[in-house]
């Protein structure tokens, strides 16, 4: 009997009954590389999640991971688990808005950023994978094609719009919770800019118009700015349709008439600024006078700021009403002295400064 015993793989011990079905288990439990059923829920979101707000992106080492040991294949082998590389993506890019007690402003803040080889390295496996059509590729080539444009390398941001479903992006940006629709928004508005600024008009014209009024009216907005930086005749064309659209909304009933995000006139009064002139004061002052209480100001402190962007600040100064508080004037003053500060162009650190100041003309918010 003990010649034919044989050690059992778990305790090394001999087992007479040569523990044929403890070691098949064992042997079963020690392959790693196929997930057991239900793992893809618990085990598979490629970082850490947990309630409400708790952030749901910190780095990308476990995906770098499932890469370079050519698991990939294997863990995200169905509709379910391929999707859940698509939120964490999403999630990456949620940019929650902060603000500090003691600030006036907020910052925004997302601390890794995902790098454009491996968006590509993840796009190039879901155009492999059997099941890649359940993924939505237009959210990770959105962020490619800004990315590219930003850098200035428009023919690599062409082919990354070309490659872009653009009868699924309504869906696209419905996918998830409102932060990640935010960012989504907002990638289409730079998408759009982007488009209008490199000599792609009517492209921008067609992806602006897939959306609401409110939404296009930003667009045409953020487009008209980006082509009068550097004095495009186009930028008239835009401002007018964005006119044209404030005219069709009724921000009374948009917004309940006590939450202004979703309004562009504060926008339109910032861009109407930089291009002065009576008309365009005009039309300023009068948006102005239509914004809800609380913005007021804002909108104010936006004709100014819009004013100042080309040296015309005793302009800006004389656009400031009489009414104003002391505090009100003080931040009036300090948006001037900002204007004059980054005409220096000294150095580039202060970019992400500009940016947390500016956040309302550089990031659109929807309501939560």
């Amino acid at each position: 009997r003990m010649r034919r015993a044989r050690r059992c793989r778990r305790s090394r011990a001999w087992c007479p009954r040569r523990c044929r079905r403890c070691c098949r288990r064992r042997t079963r439990a020690r392959d790693r590389s196929t997930p057991r059923a239900g793992a893809a829920v618990v085990f598979l979101y490629p970082d850490y999640r947990d309630g409400v707000f708790a952030h749901k992106f910190n780095t990308d080492i476990f995906i770098q991971y499932t890469l370079r040991k050519g698991l990939i294949k294997n863990y995200y082998d169905t509709p379910e688990t391929i999707n859940l590389i698509h939120e964490w993506i999403s999630s990456a890019h949620d940019v929650y808005f902060y603000m500090r007690p003691s600030e006036a402003t907020g910052y925004f803040q997302n601390d890794f950023i995902l790098s454009d080889n491996l968006l590509s390295t993840l796009l190039n496996f879901v155009k492999s994978a059997e099941v890649g059509m359940s993924f939505d590729r237009n959210l990770p080539l959105l962020i490619l094609a800004n990315r590219n444009f930003e850098r200035g390398n428009t023919v690599k941001g062409e082919e990354y719009f070309t490659a872009l479903e653009t009868e699924k992006l309504i869906s696209s940006g419905n996918k998830y919770e409102y932060l990640s629709q935010t960012y989504f928004i907002n990638s289409i508005i730079d998408l759009s800019t982007h488009l209008a600024t490199t000599g792609h008009k009517k492209k921008s014209m067609e992806i602006i118009a897939l959306y609401e009024p409110y939404i296009r009216a930003f667009c045409y907005a953020a487009a008209a700015d980006g082509l009068y930086k550097t004095y495009q005749p186009a930028a008239f064309e835009f401002l007018d349709s964005a006119y044209a659209m404030v005219n069709k909304i009724d921000y009374n009933t948009l917004n309940g008439g006590i939450y202004d995000e979703q309004d562009v006139r504060r926008f339109m009064i910032y861009v109407l600024g930089k291009v002065g002139g009576e008309k365009a004061n005009r039309l300023s002052n009068g948006y102005t006078k239509e914004l809800i209480e609380i913005s007021k100001v804002r909108g104010t402190v936006g004709m100014i700021l819009g004013t100042a962007t080309d040296g015309n600040y005793y302009t800006a100064l004389s656009v400031m009403p009489t009414t104003l508080t002391e505090d009100q004037e003080l931040v009036c003053y300090y948006s001037i002295l900002g204007q004059i500060v980054r005409s220096q162009k000294i150095i580039d650190d202060w970019k992400g400064m500009d940016e947390s100041l500016l956040w309302e003309f550089n990031y659109f918010l929807s309501p939560g």
